[in-house]
């Protein structure tokens, strides 16, 4: 094809699985190329002369399928065509050109669940030939969000398709009394499926979105449910919050009055909230710039015609999480109690131990729950993560925010490497956090609604017992209630 300089790609490979191929291959008489596209006088579809020119398409067709092109030619769209509109629908439009596929097969553009989709929708939600045939614009969206769209959308092969209501090939305008959406002839039209329908009343407009105000009391409707749903919800959730207010600080003020070990010094819970509120910001503002249009968006790229909110947002963040894991290395090498309990985040072949004997218990294989270590798998698990996450989002970050002095020193592909690196890097961060991090410091009922360690920088003396083995760090900690040590620089 290509030597030739042929527009098609593999036409005839398209043919060959085609309805008209099945029925030759069986000894039928139907369409082969000649049919088509002539045997002799074979000219290019530009060419008005071609029998496959836009305007001389149906007439094609017609040679072999005469009774579905005379009700074709009294249709909307053979009006159209015979008056020189180019953007009427033609039968390749809907059918296809050499792979035309019967009806009856899933990946007809005419099959039942696929009428709407795409023979319809390919015109009909096209803004720019809506624009210029003066077509209304929203036909294919309501139905869409219509039951019968969402239905077929669904899959669904009973539920009333564009062609169940217009027709097939005879689909004619509304005020045409022949239509078969007429108002006249709408109850007979939607009682083929809904028996009885519109013998009392009109069926009355069928193309509606709730959003437009010619929708009438819907539109009003929708609007009193849109002030209604955040009020109540709203109440609802200040309600819950202040309980769950109330009861967190109960619960904490019963918690420091029990015997406590440190765990974390005062600098260590600095460094945990800027590593927190960086890491929120950035997976908001991150996701904001792929998800543009989604409602959580909005705050950050309502802005965009003015001013760059979201990008600075994500880039100061950034500045925060380095800062962190700066502040963090300075701390290590400056103190030395810090290195010695970060020497214990260093992985152990007791690790593994630990993790398939909290297994087995978690499965009831085990009788009784064993204790871990000072720190465990599952701290090790987060630390090692947020050092691997850190780096790699560090790195990648970096090269995409200084994208220009990336392409004058290297190629393109490696920018490509970055989005794509920086981008599932930072889903699987986010969905670590939410499963592994937030279910040890949240859900876990041994300390829901909160492991208050991260504020308080402490823990129970009495369950640290219980569920870790005896450490000698912490054995030689004093176990008080009283204020936090000076913070360590």
């Amino acid at each position: 094809m290509r030597q030739f300089q042929l527009p098609l790609f593999q036409p005839f490979e398209s043919y060959s699985h085609s309805v008209h191929a099945k029925a030759l291959a069986e000894g039928k008489n139907a369409a082969n190329c000649a049919d088509c596209h002539g045997a002799h006088a074979i000219f290019r579809a530009t060419d008005n002369r071609s029998k496959v020119f836009r305007f001389q398409i149906s007439e094609t067709c017609g040679a072999c399928h005469e009774g579905i092109y005379g009700a074709y030619q009294q249709s909307v769209h053979g009006q159209a065509i015979a008056r020189g509109i180019t953007g009427a629908a033609v039968c390749s439009d809907c059918h296809g050109e050499h792979a035309i596929l019967s009806s009856s097969e899933r990946d007809s553009p005419v099959y039942m669940a696929n009428v709407s989709q795409q023979a319809c929708s390919r015109c009909h939600a096209d803004e720019r030939l809506n624009e210029r045939y003066n077509l209304p614009a929203d036909r294919v969206r309501s139905y869409q969000q219509s039951y019968h769209g969402l239905a077929a959308r669904a899959g669904s092969l009973r539920v009333a398709n564009c062609a169940s209501c217009h027709g097939v090939h005879n689909i004619l305008p509304s005020s045409d009394p022949r239509s078969s959406i007429a108002p006249a002839n709408l109850g007979a039209t939607c009682g083929q499926c809904h028996p009885g329908a519109g013998t009392r009343f009109e069926i009355g407009p069928v193309h509606t979105l709730p959003e437009s105000p010619a929708a009438g009391a819907i539109y009003w409707i929708r609007w009193f449910y849109l002030i209604l749903i955040p009020l109540v919800l709203g109440a609802m959730f200040l309600h819950n919050l202040a309980d769950f207010i109330q009861k967190a600080r109960q619960r904490f003020a019963a918690q420091q009055n029990k015997p406590q070990l440190l765990r974390m010094t005062r600098n260590e819970r600095w460094q945990h909230v800027l590593l927190l509120t960086s890491f929120f910001v950035l997976v908001i503002s991150g996701f904001a710039l792929k998800f543009p249009e989604s409602f959580w968006a909005r705050p950050f790229v309502v802005w965009e015609g003015q001013w760059p909110v979201r990008a600075w947002l994500h880039r100061l963040a950034g500045i925060v999480m380095i800062g962190a894991a700066a502040l963090h290395l300075f701390y290590l090498w400056n103190n030395r109690d810090a290195r010695r309990r970060w020497r214990l985040f260093l992985p152990r072949r007791t690790d593994w131990n630990e993790f398939w004997q909290r297994l087995g218990f978690n499965l009831g294989l085990r009788p009784s729950r064993p204790l871990l270590s000072e720190m465990s798998y599952v701290e090790k698990a987060e630390y090692w993560s947020v050092v691997w996450g850190t780096a790699l989002m560090v790195v990648t970050g970096l090269v995409l925010w200084n994208n220009n002095l990336t392409l004058r020193y290297l190629s393109k592909w490696l920018l490509d490497v970055a989005t794509v690196i920086h981008y599932y890097e930072a889903i699987l961060a986010t969905l670590a956090i939410a499963v592994w991090h937030f279910y040890s410091v949240i859900f876990d009922p041994d300390h829901y609604p909160m492991h208050w360690t991260w504020i308080s920088g402490k823990t129970d003396a009495q369950h640290w017992q219980e569920t870790r083995h005896p450490a000698e760090s912490f054995a030689e900690q004093e176990q008080t209630t009283s204020q936090d040590p000076p913070a360590v620089p």
